[in-house]
């Protein structure tokens, strides 16, 4: 089995359909199929709550579906790791790539358990490419 960084940007494509919809629930069907395990930080159900409510906000959701999707977030089977451990490389990180706390912390879950980051964040995406850490990066469409 095979395992991966998922960030919020690829889990919210699983239930709002939006560019890259398809390939991202690809991803959700080969952990279904228990041909790959997800990992993410324990950010991710606040940062996955926090974009729902943004697309609430501009009524690209209304209250019950937001509600769903939170489920259903919630739901699907994933390791979580509490920040406390990450936050020292993902300060590092942080200081050495000038990007935020919140994108280093998936980063250096990556990089703890050797594994891919996979994410639908182009500013991120871009940002790293140019960087060592550009092997653990994996994007949503290249899937």
């Amino acid at each position: 089995m095979s395992a991966c960084v998922i960030d919020a940007s690829v889990a919210l494509k699983w239930y709002v359909p939006e560019v890259h919809h398809d390939r991202a629930l690809r991803l959700l069907e080969r952990q279904r199929q228990g041909a790959l395990d997800f990992h993410v930080p324990d950010l991710f159900l606040a940062e996955t709550g926090n974009i729902l409510w943004k697309k609430r906000r501009t009524g690209e959701l209304d209250r019950p579906e937001m509600r769903r999707i939170a489920e259903a977030l919630g739901a699907v089977p994933k390791t979580v790791y509490p920040t406390a451990v990450l936050l020292p490389a993902a300060l590092d990180l942080a200081a050495d790539l000038d990007r935020t706390v919140y994108d280093c912390l998936y980063l250096a879950l990556a990089g703890a358990l050797d594994c891919a980051l996979v994410t639908a964040d182009q500013k991120l995406y871009r940002a790293l490419r140019p960087t060592p850490w550009r092997n653990l990066l994996t994007w949503v469409a290249d899937l």
